[in-house]
């Protein structure tokens, strides 16, 4: 193919000059005739080539396209060439690097386009309400809080503690029952939960006094931020002294009772952070990190802390539960030591937040590479007692809830994959390694850090496998005989060791390059298992929530169902 594409080059120089030809296959066959050029053309605005058309390996041969799925008929288009301007004096870029570069771009450009949209859209006051709420989160930049509309995709997204070590942090000091509170703290509290209590039809001076016992508590000050005439918010700012700008540790709203006013106060605090960090004065930090805070939502005698980081998209996440605050039973000095210990872990936070903006510096963003910002803070996993370091490259998947990444070892640049997943089946992935069906896994552990809580969170690292996965090389196409052995001799290892994989799914393996060690090798002797999410112990392992159709309708499963041995096998037959 990459002969292929020079050719065209070559033969086509006075028409294409300044050109480079990137090939692709139609997904379905197109009749060769003189209207294909305008259907191809028309088809065009309303796909993109990616969703009509499989880009062509540099590798494949020619010969390839001549199948039992690709007519030698001259009335049939086998092959798309695509024209993209070069700069003068610039080799052809490989196509796959090319997509990598591809995908740096339009992470950068969506986060650059909802700053945008932010800015010139309306308060957050108005967002929130309930109404306006339904209709932003249908749009391309929805807020990443798990709410969404019956037409528009699950708004979910890697943990949010992932992206900075504040929240693990306060996770952490909630879990530990051995620190011992301050006594003002607990008086302070008690103070606080005596006043929410009451019930006031003055909305204002229940703030009031509710901002003071928080500020009190937290040892910290909020002071009123306008974003326009009808939205403003009670934000705790501190500076990023290094870049003289102001920034936003933790943000208040509240409501007098939940559903007064026409908006839930968490709804609101996630558009106000939004409006904060959108601001020209916050640029140098909103470029240079994930801009972290906390908010804080009040509703009558009820509170909720959240976490919020700006990656291409905001993400907005429940840190806690919604804590009645009122008193209601007697003699119960638990429930204001339990408000307590949760107000002085986020005060403890709230200092460390503090002290990670006083020193902050952005990074460069490495060559060809995404921004920092846009990835996971955790850059190391421990091998033996060596700390091992990498850098972030993109994300393999341009998902919002995607937590696998292509990443290079710092000490001799070689590339490996990071994902970071509640459960792994380390077991179910080193069976198929040792049978060379599955990439070689580095590292597979918790994730533990002192002093920070991950929860059930691993971290795996694998060797990076280059490759096309059968989704890309066949889509709906018949399958060969020997890929589907191999993928069979998969499944029944595992089953003979009472396991189960879950998601046989034609995106999830992949046929490696037939180059280097791998040259001259069957298709079934280069394919490999990639995904283990949900593999794990028979009886043990359920689906996720969000089921794709495709495994619904064929294993016959509901959300959260046991994954099954029969459940294997019928996706197995439908490969």
């Amino acid at each position: 193919m990459f002969t292929l594409a020079e050719e065209i080059e070559r033969d086509q120089k006075d028409y294409i000059s300044g050109q480079a030809v990137y090939l692709w296959l139609p997904k379905d066959a197109m009749k060769n005739g003189r209207d294909t050029p305008d259907v191809l053309h028309n088809t065009l605005k309303t796909h993109t080539l990616e969703e009509i058309a499989h880009s062509a390996d540099d590798h494949e041969k020619v010969e390839s396209l001549f199948n039992e799925r690709r007519t030698r008929q001259s009335n049939f288009t086998n092959v798309i060439a695509e024209l993209r301007p070069q700069k003068v004096g610039t080799s052809r870029v490989p196509q796959e690097e090319q997509a990598e570069l591809d995908d740096i771009v339009t992470i950068i450009n969506k986060f650059q386009n909802l700053v945008k949209v932010v800015r010139e859209g309306k308060s957050p006051f108005v967002n929130a309400n309930s109404r306006n709420y339904y209709d932003r989160q249908k749009t391309e930049f929805p807020v990443l809080d798990g709410r969404y509309t019956p037409d528009s995709k699950p708004t979910v997204a890697p943990p949010i503690e992932l992206y900075h070590p504040v929240f693990p942090e306060f996770l952490a000091r909630l879990r530990d029952k051995s620190t011992d509170i301050p006594e003002e703290v607990i008086r302070k509290t008690a103070a606080f939960v005596r006043s929410v209590s009451t019930i006031s039809l003055a909305e204002q001076a229940r703030s009031k006094d509710s901002r003071k016992f928080l500020s009190e508590i937290l040892d910290i000050a909020f002071s009123q931020v306008n974003f326009d005439r009808s939205s403003s918010a009670q934000i705790a700012q501190a500076s990023a002294k290094r870049v003289a700008e102001q920034v936003a540790l933790a943000l208040v709203e509240e409501t007098g009772e939940l559903g007064m006013g026409g908006t839930e106060p968490s709804v609101q605090g996630s558009f106000s952070y939004t409006k904060f960090w959108s601001d020209d004065g916050h640029q140098k930090v909103r470029e240079g990190c994930c801009c972290p805070s906390f908010i804080i939502a009040l509703a009558g005698p009820w509170l909720v802390v959240l976490g919020a980081v700006f990656t291409s998209q905001v993400v907005v996440q429940r840190l806690t539960d919604y804590l009645w605050l009122g008193n209601s039973r007697v003699n119960d000095d638990t429930h204001v030591l339990d408000i307590a210990r949760v107000l002085y872990a986020l005060q403890g936070s709230l200092r460390s937040l503090e002290a990670y903006y006083e020193t902050f510096e952005p990074l460069p963003a490495p060559e060809n590479c995404l921004h920092p910002r846009f990835f996971p803070s955790i850059t190391s996993f421990l091998s033996g007692d060596t700390h091992v370091t990498f850098t972030y490259i993109r994300p393999l998947e341009l998902d919002d809830a995607c937590v696998t990444f292509l990443a290079s070892l710092d000490e001799d640049d070689r590339h490996i994959v990071v994902k970071f997943v509640p459960r792994y089946a380390e077991v179910a992935h080193r069976i198929l390694a040792d049978l060379d069906l599955a990439p070689n896994l580095i590292h597979c552990g918790a994730i533990s850090e002192e002093g920070l809580a991950y929860g059930e969170l691993r971290m795996v690292v694998m060797d990076f496998v280059e490759g096309k996965t059968l989704a890309a090389l066949y889509n709906s196409g018949e399958l060969s005989r020997d890929i589907k052995a191999a993928v069979r001799r998969g499944i029944e290892a595992l089953h003979d060791e009472d396991l189960v994989y879950g998601d046989i799914r034609r995106p999830n393996i992949m046929i490696v390059d037939p180059t280097g060690s791998y040259a001259g090798a069957s298709l079934g002797e280069r394919v490999r298992f990639l995904d283990f999410d949900w593999a794990g112990k028979l009886g043990k392992v359920r689906y996720p929530l969000h089921l794709c159709s495709y495994i619904r309708e064929t294993a016959g499963v509901l959300d959260y169902d046991m994954i099954t041995k029969e459940h294997d096998i019928r996706m197995l037959a439908s490969l």
